[in-house]
């Protein structure tokens, strides 16, 4: 099972549950597509991924939007 969790601002945080055949595969598509849109939209602030199998949890994937990074208003 994998757990992704959007930071936005301003809105509470969205998470979406992953189950199930070929889990792993969707939850790489939605990463991804979340990848896309948060170079777009400056309001998303972060995506993690957090995986569980047996009784382990790990990070598998986290992306932080940088302090340093330009935003579309500095263009």
């Amino acid at each position: 099972m994998y757990k992704m969790v959007i930071d936005i601002s301003g809105e509470p945080q969205r998470i979406f549950l992953f189950r199930g055949a070929r889990c792993r595969k969707r939850m790489l598509q939605w990463y991804d597509d979340y990848l896309d849109k948060a170079s777009q939209t400056p309001e998303i602030k972060g995506i993690r991924v957090r995986g569980t199998v047996g009784n382990k949890t790990d990070i598998v994937l986290e992306w932080v939007r940088g302090e340093g990074e330009p935003s579309e208003d500095a263009c």
